[in-house]
């Protein structure tokens, strides 16, 4: 997401220095409660019912499901990090700079401010920012597990480990620059690498790398279990299954223009948004077959400006919709 980062610093400043009286709002790095709206104009795909798309502020990428039931938004344009609760927006932090990922687990939420090189942990139950933790330069993937915080710095091209206990960084891993996301499964952490069509294999322990051969191109979304790791491949229009012991590719499914952002649900099947739309397919991992695709929008890809992601809580699924700066609720069933 390196071009969307830069073009939203740009946009940005020029927001800032065009708006009179801007730099007197709330201090950076605070909480407060949200009046956004609950809905947001679906007038561009009469389809979409108007109470399932949820305003939020400007250029949502990442999403991060509580426990709770609660979705965290990353919203890059806005240099942001919101919660939808009873769908709609009731809190707002403000002062993180470009966030693109988040992850929620125990209390806390983190998020990677790409601006900054730094992962900003939050409080679920406040929304005060608790620590921030500088982790290297073009911070982007984020996830919880293992018993670690693990932050993909994609330009200094390093997988950094946090403590969750402490916040203090407890190691790191040379992954070569232009990887993406990150995701935990099987005993092992596991890295999309874009730029390079790749998946890593890290050992959790030991903090050894291990490198695919080219899986295809635009690796993004990555899902990973004890058999089998799937990954949405952003400019092929796949979504490739490997074997994780020989990196063979067991199946290849055609997606919607632009796989990007890929979980899996409680009902064990992945839930992909595609760019264009965006589009929500869910897969069967049992099948290797498309279950459904649900067309969200009418929007272009995004050609690497920006990306989308998707969360799943007991009772819904939910996109991130950069471009109409809203989210979109797909009720479970």
């Amino acid at each position: 997401m390196r071009r969307l980062a830069l073009a939203v610093l740009v946009c940005v400043a020029c927001v800032g220095c065009g708006a009179a009286g801007s730099g007197g709002g709330t201090d950076a790095g605070a909480a407060t409660t949200a009046s956004t709206s609950a809905t947001a104009s679906a007038s561009a795909s009469p389809s979409v019912d108007p109470g399932t798309v949820v305003a939020v502020g400007q250029g949502p990428v990442g999403l991060a499901a509580d426990s709770d039931g609660s979705v965290w938004v990353a919203q890059a344009g806005a240099s942001s990090v919101s919660r939808i609760r009873g769908g709609k927006v009731d809190l707002e932090v403000k002062g993180i700079d470009v966030p693109l990922r988040l992850a929620a687990a125990d209390g806390s939420v983190w998020a990677t401010a790409f601006g900054t090189g730094e992962l900003v942990r939050i409080s679920a139950t406040s929304g005060e920012v608790a620590q921030r933790i500088p982790v290297g330069k073009g911070a982007e993937g984020v996830t919880v597990g293992l018993g670690s915080v693990w932050v993909v710095a994609q330009d200094a091209g390093t997988l950094v480990r946090v403590d969750p206990a402490t916040s203090a960084v407890a190691g790191t891993a040379d992954i070569g620059i232009g990887a993406r996301l990150v995701t935990t499964g099987g005993g092992a952490v596991w890295v999309s690498h874009y730029a390079n069509g790749t998946v890593l294999r890290v050992d959790p322990t030991t903090m050894a790398v291990t490198t695919s051969p080219r899986i295809c191109g635009g690796p993004q979304g990555i899902v990973a279990a004890a058999n089998a790791v799937w990954v949405a491949c952003t400019t092929d229009n796949v979504v490739v299954r490997l074997d994780p012991a020989t990196w063979a590719a067991a199946a290849r499914i055609i997606t919607p223009t632009a796989p990007d952002g890929l979980v899996a649900g409680p009902d064990g099947r992945l839930r992909l948004v595609a760019q264009q739309g965006p589009t929500l397919v869910v897969i069967d991992p049992n099948t290797d077959a498309v279950v459904s695709e649900q067309a969200l929008g009418v929007l272009p890809q995004l050609y690497d400006q920006a990306n989308l992601a998707v969360a799943v809580t007991a009772d819904a699924t939910w996109v991130s919709s950069f471009s109409a700066d809203a989210v979109h609720r797909v009720a479970a069933g």
